[in-house]
């Protein structure tokens, strides 16, 4: 029996080691097989013993070969070649000793399979392979001229400034002038970078670059030897959230342009996609339908085979609280855009923006970059007449729990607000309402002014210092707060969902004044206490905050015609009775306006895969991260923690019968305690 014991142990040890050796092989340098050995040099071997190694041993085999053909012979042959023309360049070497880099070892690989397909000897597997056969020194010209010239050199000088003091987001490009596999995304790199322009930073980093290419290189888990584990040329994102060389974004998928682009702008940036309408969704959803409470911007190709570039992509992110883009095919929709812009002469614009309706189109012509597109998004990114929301509420001016734009020490100030339900009728009163604030806007503060009464330029006062704003309702979305403030009979008619049949559409006017009592010190320091209180206090968290922080609110119903004269002097009258009387108004809670996008659109395509090979790295990710954990622990102790784990798993399993029977045990005994104790307790 000890003897079993003895052995069991043994065979757990063993077992342990042999895994041990696995995973020290599966992290191991993936080479085939150690050039140097194929030389019978050692590592620290200079030139001439390379050379002279090579002369000997390839001689000695092609008279072997010329004797006695075999096909051992010729597969020695080209592992001669290959090992000497790594070892015998001096860039190719120093690659090879750091990064465990072979850029042969697959055409090497795939030359040997063709010779052994063939069955002919006399086969030249390598003729496709450009190298030097001759004992010397190789020296390659630099290939990428262009490439160099167009994108920005990474250097261990430089890569502080200008990537880990950026806010941008930078994508590297880690190549080798001597590799085969990097020539086809080298050049095109140029390509990727124009392609990014205006949305990411592109550099390049020569893995001669030794100090940076070892710390931008992937570590294996047990030796911590740089490595690239996808090969050579390899891309890495470095972003402004995290600026260190562990956590750096590694591509997986495709080496090809569009691959590496599509992924950068997808998964890195999250940028959203643009699609091409059809003609009647082009109309239906995107014109007149849709999101109304968005400025469209139609982006326009000559016949829809390009995609939408990136900087435009990046400007649909950032603008997607305000804007809807859409990409529009010029050819389909020539002969509607020219009779709907009335210019049948109408060359394909660049893009054109659509603000309020019935208000003639924003139409750009000419050259369009990021910049341009920034500029022209921020000056027509809002209606003419802004739209009350959720985000514009406190810009407006309109919050009673903000302040007036005039500043913070203004006590009134009012805002005029036309409700109603998306349609015609509502496009027509707001219509109305921009030749409002456009008269208030125009109108020249002149005290003798004949075209306009004195007490109404007390309006166009307000509006310039600020105090009044003008802005249109969706009643429909904001149904709460339209119900709020315009609480009345005749309310439906604005606000809440249609009623076919029941109450007509009719917009409605109305102005919101708002007086803010000042506060005395006395007041602030118990506001600011009873604050204190109610985020330390869990109960106190529940009750709603002083009303004496909200501004008094009072509200004036128009009930008037569409005149936009009798409008103005409505409004006029209105401040001039809120700045010269004291006038009742009502505080407290008031309904929050509804955001009208609770899930950013582009979170949809944050996990979009190119390819098969992508889907299946981003598995890898995901079980890395899950135990990232292992990385963490000292891997020096690893080997005894592997151990361990293995010998207590092994332990089990063998003694998994005698372990069943102890637990019996431990069962049965517990379950006489409890009996006996019953019966005590029964007894007593």
């Amino acid at each position: 029996m000890g003897f079993l014991n003895y052995k069991n142990a043994f065979l757990v040890v063993a077992l342990a080691l042999m895994l041990n050796y696995l995973i020290l092989c599966l992290h191991s340098p993936s080479s085939s097989k150690d050039l140097y050995q194929v030389l019978g040099v050692s590592e620290t071997a200079n030139a001439t013993e390379i050379n002279v190694a090579f002369t000997l041993l390839y001689q000695s085999l092609s008279t072997s070969m010329k004797t006695e053909p075999m096909f051992d012979t010729k597969e020695r042959l080209v592992d001669l070649r290959h090992a000497h023309n790594i070892l015998s360049d001096e860039r190719r070497r120093r690659e090879y000793d750091i990064f465990q880099v072979d850029v042969l070892q697959e055409a090497v690989q795939g030359a040997k399979e063709v010779m052994i397909k063939t069955g002919n000897l006399e086969y030249e597997p390598l003729s496709s392979v450009s190298w030097d056969v001759q004992p010397e020194m190789v020296s390659y010209p630099s290939q990428y001229s262009q490439f160099l010239s167009e994108t920005q050199s990474l250097t261990s000088q430089n890569f502080d400034k200008l990537v880990l003091e950026s806010e941008d987001v930078w994508v590297i490009l880690l190549y080798s002038e001597t590799s085969i596999d990097s020539n086809d995304l080298t050049k095109g790199w140029s390509v990727v970078a124009e392609l990014l322009s205006g949305v990411a930073k592109v550099g390049r980093v020569e893995i001669g670059e030794l100090p940076l290419s070892v710390s931008l290189a992937q570590k294996t888990l047990y030796t911590k030897q740089p490595r690239f584990m996808s090969g050579l040329p390899e891309v890495v994102v470095v972003t402004s959230e995290c600026l260190r060389f562990d956590c750096v974004t590694r591509y997986r998928g495709l080496k090809t342009v569009h691959a590496v682009t599509e992924w950068i702008a997808t998964s890195v940036l999250k940028l959203p996609q643009i699609f091409y309408p059809r003609s009647k969704s082009l109309i239906n959803d995107v014109i007149h339908g849709g999101e109304p409470h968005k400025v469209k911007v139609l982006v326009f190709s000559y016949d829809g085979r390009s995609r939408a570039p990136l900087y435009i992509r990046q400007a649909a992110k950032k603008y997607h609280e305000h804007a809807l883009f859409a990409m529009v095919v010029w050819e389909e929709h020539k002969a509607a855009f020219r009779e709907f812009l009335r210019d049948p002469d109408l060359e394909m614009p660049e893009l054109v923006i659509l603000k309020d309706p019935g208000l003639k189109p924003v139409v750009y012509q000419g050259p369009l970059n990021s910049l341009k597109l920034e500029r022209l998004m921020e000056e027509h990114k809002t209606f003419v007449l802004p739209q009350l929301r959720s985000i514009s509420s406190e810009a407006l001016g309109c919050d009673a729990r903000g302040n007036s734009l005039a500043g913070n020490d203004t006590r009134v100030w009012y805002c005029v607000i036309v409700a109603g339900r998306t349609g015609r009728l509502l496009s027509e009163m707001r219509g109305v309402m921009r030749e409002v604030l456009q008269n208030l806007t125009q109108t020249e503060l002149v005290a003798d002014s004949t075209e306009m009464p004195r007490q109404n330029l007390l309006a166009v006062e307000a509006l310039r210092s600020r105090r009044l704003s003008l802005s249109w309702l969706d009643g429909e979305k904001q149904k709460d707060f339209c119900y709020f403030y315009l609480h009345s009979p005749t309310m439906f008619e604005a606000c809440g969902p249609r009623r076919y049949g029941e109450v007509d559409d009719l917009p409605k006017i109305f102005l919101i004044r708002y007086h803010r009592k000042p506060l005395t010190i006395e007041d602030l320091d118990r506001l600011e206490k009873e604050k204190a209180l109610r985020a330390k206090n869990v109960w106190t968290s529940l009750l709603s905050e002083d009303n004496e922080n909200v501004a008094s609110q009072l509200v004036s119903k128009y009930n008037g015609s569409t005149d936009t004269g009798e409008i103005v002097q409505w409004i006029s009258q209105m401040v001039y009775d809120g700045d010269h009387h004291e006038l009742p108004g009502f505080g407290g809670g008031m309904p929050e306006l509804v955001p009208e996008e609770k899930v950013t659109f582009w979170t949809e395509t944050k996990n979009i895969v190119l390819d098969g090979q992508a889907r299946a790295v981003q598995n890898s990710q995901w079980f890395t991260q899950a135990f990232s954990w292992a990385s963490k622990i000292d891997m020096d102790l690893f080997p005894v923690f592997f151990f361990l784990v293995i010998f207590f798993a092994s332990h089990c399993f063998l003694h998994r019968k005698k372990l069943r029977v102890v637990g019996q045990d431990l069962l049965a005994t517990g379950g006489e305690q409890s009996s006996s104790g019953i019966s005590e307790g029964n007894a007593g």
